[in-house]
């Protein structure tokens, strides 16, 4: 059985009943003498008794007692639809009644009521499938640790983690790494990175938290100032000598007094707050204007008002500073701040690339995702943990699927493909006449002395001199590892290192430097364009 069978084989329906009709469903959920009936998606009636529910699920008890979504039926019964099909809502209720325990018949089905238990915090259920579902982590570890993630079964999630590891796990996509956090998936691959590590040096793994949920340790923001029991004023030109007709209150108890007029020409959101009929009006310190509650920190509302204002643009030099407004001019539908964040976040993924990736995605930002992605080829994550150089990028992590992360580690290892096939066929290389007549010269030419080695040019096989040779071998290895194209006109270690061997050749050292630059330049030049090509797969 295939990875994509274990969790989407066929499974025998209840009823064979077209969706527009109901059906009651088997014993023992077809007694006269329960008060309350279950629907599912697929049209099938459970009929149950709510004190079981209400004792298995504090969610269900809560739905039943405030009437949500409960309609009368024709029996005089209450009738609640719940969006899971019947061969989920079955096995969960078999679970929760003092019948035998009903037989799930594949990982999928084990995943779908696992799933519904955790939605409905029906615990009991939780801890019987545990062991049902540790079964599958030998055969299928990675979509077992994406459903342990979902439902907050560590032991599993460790499990599953053990024999994902035991081979490059994020060649393969699971479509259920499109439930759990990015986190938890950067989390494995932290894992595995450290096996494989203690593996070479012969020591015991140590096996890390996978569902911990964490921010970074450090910060080189300020940090936010406590709450004062009593608003303060915001500074100039928000503060108390302002003549603004509304007072917007951040989190942390500042006070904003702005201009209604101007915050309805920037944002359609308060464009429409301000035409609703205001009651009860909560006043500021003046008596004179409204206070909205905001859920933002001072610095964030500050910084939100200073763009729409007729002001000079504040200077925003951190990226969580960037991501804290990004998100408050979403939510309150501010354009001009969006769009300057947008730029803004652009300019920061050359330095953190990977990081204003999650951002982007957690805002549904398509094109800062994509520059982003592009930027992160300068060092690829893959590349940066073989290397042992990473760490938890951001708290953004947790706010997006690991399916985004997932496409951002395919989208690199892709390029990596496509450079290391452009550097392994040089056939591209006779396009260009002024590179073909500089290879004649410097490196087929007429030196006898230097060792050669054979290049294959297609049906050519050239013999190069062999300082030239090496350059060419250890700009491929540093193309495939890193497929930025800008990484081969900075980093000028190679060319010294190829000049240093030239050197040692008269012949050779003559026309070396511009055999070397114009080489480069071609390269780059190519590389840009095939790269080009790759785009990356952005789901919002």
């Amino acid at each position: 059985m295939s990875d994509s069978e274990a969790l989407d084989d066929p499974l025998e329906p209840l009823s064979t009943t077209p969706d527009t009709l109901t059906r009651t469903a088997s014993s023992p959920f077809d007694r006269d003498d329960a008060d309350l009936i279950i629907r599912t998606s697929d049209e099938i009636d459970f009929c149950v008794h709510t004190p079981v529910l209400s004792i298995a699920s504090p969610v269900l008890s809560e739905i039943l007692s405030n009437r949500m979504g409960v309609i009368s039926g024709p029996d005089g019964r209450q009738v609640l639809r719940l969006p899971e099909k019947s061969d989920t809502i079955e096995p969960l209720l078999k679970l929760c009644y003092p019948v035998p325990r009903p037989q799930l018949r594949s990982l999928r089905q084990i995943r779908d009521v696992l799933n519904a238990a955790t939605n409905y915090d029906i615990q009991v259920i939780g801890e019987i499938l545990e062991t049902r579902l540790v079964a599958y982590a030998e055969k299928y570890p990675l979509q077992v640790y994406a459903i342990a993630c979902r439902n907050n079964l560590e032991n599993t999630a460790r499990t599953a983690a053990d024999h994902a590891v035991r081979k490059p796990f994020w060649e393969t996509y699971h479509r259920d790494i499109e439930y759990i956090t990015a986190g938890a998936y950067w989390r494995l691959l932290a894992y595995y990175w450290d096996v494989e590590k203690k593996r070479s040096q012969n020591k015991k793994n140590r096996r890390p938290k996978l569902l911990w949920k964490g921010t970074e340790a450090t910060s080189s923001l300020p940090s936010t100032k406590a709450p004062s029991p009593f608003p303060s004023s915001a500074s100039p030109p928000f503060d108390e000598t302002s003549d603004g007709d509304v007072a917007l209150k951040s989190s942390d108890e500042v006070l904003f007094r702005a201009h209604r007029v101007i915050l309805s020409l920037a944002s359609p959101f308060f464009k429409d707050m301000f035409s609703l009929p205001q009651a009860s009006p909560q006043l500021d310190g003046s008596g004179t204007g409204h206070i909205v509650p905001f859920t933002e920190p001072s610095e964030t509302i500050d910084t939100l008002l200073r763009f729409v204002y007729p002001d000079e643009d504040p200077d925003l030099k951190h990226v969580q500073e960037i991501e804290g407004v990004v998100e408050a001019a979403i939510k309150y539908d501010m354009p001009k701040c969006i769009s300057a964040m947008r730029k803004k976040l652009i300019l920061c993924a050359s330095k953190e690339p990977i990081r204003v990736f999650m951002i982007a995605c957690k805002n549904n930002l398509a094109d800062v995702a994509s520059a982003a992605a592009h930027l992160s080829l300068r060092r690829p994550i893959l590349y940066s943990f073989e290397l042992g150089s990473v760490v938890l990028p951001c708290s953004a992590l947790e706010d997006i699927t690991a399916g985004s992360l997932f496409r951002l580690i395919e989208y690199q290892r892709q390029c990596s493909k496509v450079a290391n096939d452009a550097m392994s066929d040089l056939t591209w290389t006779r396009e260009d006449f002024t590179w073909r007549t500089k290879m004649n010269d410097a490196i087929v030419g007429s030196c006898k002395k230097c060792i050669r080695t054979t290049l294959e040019l297609g049906e050519e096989h050239l013999q190069v001199v062999g300082w030239w040779y090496t350059f060419y071998q250890e700009l491929k290895a540093l193309v495939r590892q890193r497929p930025c194209s800008a990484l081969i006109l900075e980093l000028e270690s190679l060319m010294d290192k190829a000049l240093v061997e030239a050197a040692k050749c008269a012949d050779c050292f003559k026309d070396s430097i511009h055999t070397l630059r114009t080489f480069r330049t071609i390269v780059t030049q190519h590389l840009d364009k095939r790269l080009a090509e790759v785009k990356i797969r952005i789901d919002f």
